[in-house]
C-alpha cells in the first residue's frame, strides 16, 4: 500500500498481475473440469466435486479481492487505508482462506457428515 515511488508502484502492480493471472488460470482449469463432465453427468457425484471446487475458488477470491482492491486504489493515488491498517488487513484477513480450506475439504465429504451425525447421536 506504500507506493510513494516508481519502484514500489511497479512492485505492487507486478504482484497484482501475477496473482491475477494465476487466479484466472485456476478459474479456467476449474471451468474446463466442469465442462468435461458432459451434459448427462452434471447431476452425478462428479458434478458435486466440480461444485465443491467452485466453492474453494470462490472463498479464495473472497479473501484476495479486498486486498487487491485496496492495492489498486493505492497505486491509483487514492489510498483508502494507510500502511498500518493494510498490515492488519494482511495479517488477519488474507490467511482466512488458508485456514478455511482444510475445513471446507473435510466438511464437504460424505464421510465427515456421516461421522458427525453419529457423534451427535451419542
Amino acid at each position: 500500500m506504500d507506493v510513494h515511488n516508481l519502484a514500489s508502484m511497479i512492485y505492487v502492480l507486478t504482484l497484482l498481475m501475477v496473482t491475477g493471472v494465476a487466479f484466472v488460470i485456476i478459474c479456467i482449469c476449474y471451468i474446463q473440469v466442469y465442462l468435461s463432465l458432459g451434459e448427462n453427468t452434471r447431476h452425478c457425484p462428479e458434478s458435486t466435486v466440480a461444485r465443491k471446487m467452485m466453492l474453494l475458488v470462490g472463498t479464495n477470491f473472497a479473501c484476495c479481492a479486498p486486498i487487491a482492491f485496496f492495492s489498486l486504489t493505492a497505486v491509483a493515488g487514492y489510498p483508502l487505508i494507510d500502511v498500518t491498517r493494510s498490515k492488519i488487513l494482511l495479517v488477519f484477513f488474507y490467511p482466512i482462506n488458508s485456514c478455511a480450506n482444510p475445513y471446507l475439504y473435510a466438511i464437504m465429504t460424505a464421510q465427515y457428515r456421516k461421522q458427525l451425525i453419529q457423534l451427535m447421536a451419542k
